[in-house]
């Protein structure tokens, strides 16, 4: 059972996103369309055991290999993603499925309007610091997989900063796929700078709204 487990690691972790997709859409199936809110829970237990699952074998692979791997970096990233994006990722896709389920019901479509004005809609420096927290956010991540990547694979030191290739700025470990990998994601992180800070210097101003 336990080689099973290690052999079919990626196996599981398929099956298991696959399965997490699938309890998301029974919760909010049962929730607005059935209008079961108390059975719908049944779902969301299933998820939480689901991604238990997930991170307990992450858990038992590093145990079982005593060193980090790339399965567990894929995991580590995943769980950081959903500690910081899940809650707000969720309700926005609990107010869309609201939406569509009384559209196809024909019923009172809910208004979340002024919530969504008040989250989402800032202008200025409201959405400058909005821009930058999101950004420290992703460095916040970045940095963390740093850590994990260091210990799976040895620091191979600094390239020569060249701008005509600033993926090559993050490739600085002996295993080639992290820095492939980590050469992309540097890539977009820097072009996540500028537009994050670009608010800093440049607001974004409220439409003016026409007279009729």
């Amino acid at each position: 059972m336990i080689d099973f487990i290690i052999q079919y690691k990626w196996l599981l972790v398929i099956i298991g996103e696959i399965l997490f997709f699938a309890f998301a859409g029974a919760f909010f199936i049962i929730r607005y369309w059935f209008r079961q809110p108390v059975v719908s829970y049944i779902f969301v237990i299933l998820l939480i055991l689901n991604e238990l699952f997930l991170a307990l074998l992450a858990i038992y692979d590093y145990i079982q290999t005593g060193e980090f791997s790339s399965f567990q970096v894929v995991t580590a990233i995943f769980y950081i993603y959903l500690i910081f994006e899940g809650k707000k990722e969720f309700t926005r896709i609990d107010r869309y499925i609201k939406r569509k389920v009384a559209l196809w019901k024909g019923e009172t479509v809910p208004d979340f309007q002024k919530v969504e004005d008040v989250n989402s809609k800032k202008y200025g420096r409201a959405h400058a610091r909005e821009e930058r927290k999101g950004w420290y956010i992703h460095l916040l991540i970045f940095v963390i997989a740093q850590l994990i990547f260091l210990n799976t694979s040895s620091f191979a030191g600094w390239q020569g900063i060249n701008l005509n290739h600033i993926g090559n700025w993050f490739q600085i470990y002996e295993d080639q796929s992290i820095n492939q990998a980590n050469g992309v994601w540097g890539v977009i992180l820097v072009i996540d700078f500028i537009w994050s800070f670009s608010y800093t210097i440049w607001p974004k101003k409220e439409k003016s709204k026409s007279n009729k």
